[in-house]
């Protein structure tokens, strides 16, 4: 421990100063700090004395502060997640494609999903004005006796459950489910379960990306132990799934990236089509990221016919996007009561197309951006202003100057800076046909979690420093500052939500 006493230092020196500075006293924060300050330093004890692999420690770091927000946060806090619990609900049943039944009561106009009352409580909206807050959103399970219940299958009729998704991002959180149901628990366990799963497999897929990466595997573990990616991966959501789908793509781009040369066969373009298919599906601005392919050296592949042969992997995961988006996912889209609220997408290409400066000029605005920061940054509108410019700043110059042993060349950083322009700029156009009013001058909805996928970029387009060696110290100070950063925010969240 010696060794690292001015590691443990900084660390909670950093809790510290954030306590002062944010609006909770010292004895609402005391638990809370004396226990992220052991966890924390028994990390770094761990990271330092056993000379862990990279992925490992990312593992590790996304399971411990995980499961503090699976059993430390309200019963429906993630974005939207009484909505994904009923998706995750209907997935542990094999429906794998959900579809609308005509709701038995006369009065009501729209189409319903079947789910279980124990589950439907917490969905359940005011139907008539079609208002999407559940009464459970931010109650603890002090505030509320459902937690104690027993599960009740009684047949319960809800209407939406984010059917456009793909159902494979709801497979871990429906083996949680499926397991409360068989050993017959009560409703919240089908929560915590579903949770502490969604959170294991966020872990492990992402430990296997920063794994499989060759190089600028710091970048990932960033992104991946981001302390939104951790709360996100701690839900109900499907922005895990997205996220680590994202983060595999980029890793086996890196992969193919530093093969030798003449190594690249058709099997390795499947391996990329596959995985950039799966994770188009998710969200489909993440298209973008199959762009990568065509970042790799010619040199790489086996053969002229392989070196085409990735045209055809790209054509392929477009052209399948493009069904599935045309087939499935519009339609649920359009389907759910959530279409209701926004103008139709049609007529909002039509106003594109005719008034395309104005279009640019929206999407383009500082101000967007701007409040995408330093308001609409998820859960660090918790935290003092101060400390969100300090993150900034740190990870500013961990892209400038973090210690890299092989930086990519001048082409493929161009060719990552245009994939991420495209994947911004994508993100926030959907969002402007799918929930802005028609010609609206301003993109209402973008939040800074649909963007998580695009930080470990970052680092391989801006790196300039000329420094490769990493010394051990580097290392821990690295570890130290994202750990103090990632349970500030654990914290602030629990404080948050405790003292709201």
């Amino acid at each position: 421990m010696s060794k690292i006493k001015w590691f443990i230092f900084i660390y909670a020196l950093f809790l510290i100063v954030y306590i002062s500075t944010s609006k909770f006293t010292f004895k609402e924060s005391f638990l809370e700090l004396i226990l992220l300050i052991i966890i924390g330093s028994f990390l770094l004890f761990i990271f330092s004395k056993r000379d862990l692999p990279i992925h490992k420690m990312a593992l590790i770091t996304i399971i411990f502060f995980g499961l503090l927000c699976v059993f430390f946060t309200p019963i429906i806090s993630a974005p939207d997640e009484y909505e994904h619990f009923t998706r995750a609900e209907l997935t542990s049943k094999g429906e794998f494609f959900p579809k609308y039944v005509d709701h038995p009561a006369n009065i009501i106009t729209h189409k319903d999903f079947v789910t279980i009352k124990s589950v439907g409580v917490l969905a359940n909206k005011n139907q008539e004005k079609m208002k999407f807050k559940s009464k459970f959103v931010m109650k603890y399970v002090n505030d509320t006796r459902w937690d104690d219940l027993k599960i009740d299958y009684t047949p319960y009729y809800v209407n939406a459950a984010f059917n456009q998704n793909p159902f494979y991002g709801y497979i871990p959180q429906a083996i949680g489910i499926d397991i409360a149901k068989g050993l017959n628990l009560t409703n919240i366990w089908m929560i915590w379960i579903g949770r502490i799963c969604n959170l294991i497999f966020y872990g492990l897929l992402c430990a296997y990306a920063i794994k499989k990466a060759p190089i600028y595997k710091n970048a990932l573990f960033v992104a991946a132990c981001l302390p939104l990616s951790i709360f996100l991966a701690a839900s109900l959501s499907i922005d895990p799934i997205i996220n680590a789908l994202s983060f595999l793509t980029i890793a086996y781009f890196l992969y193919m990236y530093k093969q030798a040369d003449n190594s690249l066969t058709w099997k390795n373009i499947l391996i990329f089509t596959v995985i950039s298919l799966l994770c188009a599906f998710t969200k489909v601005s993440l298209l973008a990221l199959s762009l990568l392919i065509f970042l790799i050296p010619k040199s790489k592949f086996k053969n002229q016919k392989t070196n085409i042969g990735r045209i055809f992997g790209f054509l392929i995961t477009f052209s399948c996007t493009a069904i599935w988006l045309k087939l499935y996912a519009l339609n649920g889209l359009i389907q759910s009561p959530r279409y209701n609220f926004n103008l139709n997408t049609h007529y909002q290409l039509l106003f594109i197309k005719s008034h395309f400066t104005s279009y640019l000029i929206t999407i383009t605005k500082p101000s967007l951006y701007y409040s995408l920061i330093f308001i609409k940054v998820g859960f660090f509108r918790y935290v003092p202003r101060v400390f969100v410019i300090l993150f900034i700043i740190f990870f500013v110059l961990y892209c400038l100057n973090y210690p890299q042993k092989e930086k990519l060349k001048n082409f493929s950083r161009i060719g990552l800076f245009i994939i991420s322009v495209i994947l911004v700029l994508g993100t926030v156009t959907i969002l402007y046909l799918t929930n802005n009013k028609i010609g609206a001058n301003n993109v209402s909805g973008v939040q800074f979690r649909y963007f998580i996928p695009i930080i470990p970029l970052m680092p391989m387009i801006f790196n300039i420093t000329k420094n490769n060696i990493t010394t051990n110290k580097t290392k821990l100070l690295f570890y130290t500052i994202n750990l103090a950063f990632i349970a500030e925010v654990i914290m602030a969240i629990i404080l948050r939500f405790f003292y709201h």
